[in-house]
């Protein structure tokens, strides 16, 4: 009780408008929102923050805002309050970004504080340890920064070059192992590309968050983080991602468990738990990279059942994390590290709309929901299928009214709840009025 008492006093004089103040209805909180936000939202598609910390770094000499940081907190409290996770943690994560020091927003979002410096659950574990973030050389203890600049690294109790280190990691089973909060990174390409990749898919976890707590989050956990600021601990088993050295490695290793391997460039393995990527020196992979990784992210939350979309709606499975393939890194923001996603000619969109508007090709709604993964990945068309299902995707989560639907229908399709009539239920609308409503969204978009 003394403890809860001190962090509601912290809260009320970090925060003047005391969170939970007055009740607002969700509208009037994204009303509010658009008045306070420090920049102007996108047209079509989204602009997502991602909150600063070890895997995201900071924006230099970026003034803070303490003010704004105080009215989105506020907003995000009131939106815990209506039951809006996706909503809450997504002002929050903006509270942040306007001042990387505003308490209650980081408390909320699960950041603890260590030697006056906001880290994740396992930064702090690290830091007790001892370590410190290294976005070259992932945990290591300050003293040895140094050294690892110089070419050695620290085996077991000794010290030895990078060479011989890499010699020691050269095969994928003796890969270095890179572990965050949601993530445990195994590679033997390099130390360096492994930490990289472990930071990129924190980021992505940021985003998904913002976008999906609806879905990973229930009321009672909610309530929990925004009220008590307890949050779930570090996860005991972090989700396992392989990055091979080279496509050649990838594809002998890989083969007998996909025969057609080949033709991926990053494949998610839902029954063993493992996502599987390759090195490239530039960032084309990174649509794949995304679209695996959303896999895996939805496929390993508390509420997902084995084999989702077996016998039915098997496509918005594919449709989101084709949506995501859309994500794109943008210059650093004066309010922060952000990304957008369902821009118009990012990802599959533009064939999305080339292939209804122009080809005329199209599979109704109706006819689609019926599909499970068997009998949809057995279709000829999967190509353009594809582009229409990031389509669909991306006019379901435009929306406001939409979107709470699309992760509603999510929800049920990954704890085998769904059936053909889920999406038209949700949604209250025929599948002929959202196939006339998509047509009308693809038409909209610039080109």
């Amino acid at each position: 009780m003394k403890r809860f008492c001190c962090l509601i006093m912290t809260l009320c004089m970090v925060c003047p408008c005391a969170p939970g103040a007055f009740a607002r209805s969700v509208d009037e909180i994204r009303a509010a929102w658009q008045s306070v936000r420090g920049y102007e939202p996108l047209h079509f598609g989204e602009l997502i923050f991602v909150a600063s910390d070890d895997y995201s770094g900071e924006v230099a000499n970026r003034q803070a805002d303490p003010t704004r940081a105080n009215q989105l907190t506020e907003l995000a409290y009131q939106a815990a309050d209506c039951g809006e996770a996706a909503l809450a943690i997504r002002l929050a994560t903006e509270a942040v970004c306007a001042d990387p020091e505003c308490e209650p927003a980081r408390l909320a979002l699960g950041y603890e504080k260590h030697n006056g410096h906001w880290l994740t659950p396992y930064g702090a574990r690290m830091a007790k340890r001892g370590l410190e973030w290294n976005s070259q050389f992932g945990w290591i203890a300050p003293d040895d920064l140094p050294r690892y600049e110089a070419g050695e690294r620290r085996y077991r109790r000794r010290w030895i070059s990078a060479d011989n280190d890499a010699e020691r990691h050269a095969t994928i089973k003796d890969g270095w192992q890179v572990r965050t909060d949601h993530f445990n990174v195994t590679t033997n390409h390099s130390l360096t590309a492994g930490v990289q990749l472990a930071a990129k898919l924190e980021q992505l976890y940021q985003v998904w968050h913002q976008l999906f707590a609806d879905f990973a989050i229930d009321n009672g956990e909610l309530r929990a983080r925004f009220e008590h600021h307890r949050v779930p601990g570090v996860r005991s088993r972090p989700m396992q991602v392989v990055y091979h050295r080279s496509r050649d490695q990838y594809n002998q290793r890989l083969r007998s468990r996909q025969p057609r391997i080949a033709e991926t460039i990053g494949i998610y393995f839902d029954h063993e738990r493992e996502a599987h990527f390759f090195y490239s020196p530039d960032d084309t992979t990174d649509a794949t990279l995304y679209h695996e990784s959303v896999h895996q992210l939805f496929q390993e939350s508390d509420r997902a059942r084995r084999d989702p979309g077996v016998n039915d709606n098997f496509w918005a499975i594919e449709g989101v994390a084709c949506w995501f393939e859309s994500l794109l890194p943008q210059p650093s923001h004066s309010y922060g590290m952000c990304y957008t996603i369902g821009t118009p000619t990012s990802g599959r969109l533009p064939a999305a709309r080339h292939r209804l508007l122009v080809d005329g090709y199209r599979v109704p709604l109706a006819d689609l929901v019926a599909l499970g993964k068997p009998q949809l990945q057995r279709r000829t068309d999967l190509g353009p299928l594809y582009s229409q299902m990031a389509g669909q995707a991306a006019f379901l989560m435009f929306d406001v009214g939409r979107r709470g639907a699309m992760v509603a229908y999510l929800k049920e399709i990954y704890t085998g709840n769904a059936d053909p009539a889920s999406l038209a239920n949700l949604t209250g609308q025929s599948y002929a009025s959202l196939d006339a409503q998509y047509r009308e969204f693809l038409e909209q978009l610039p080109q």
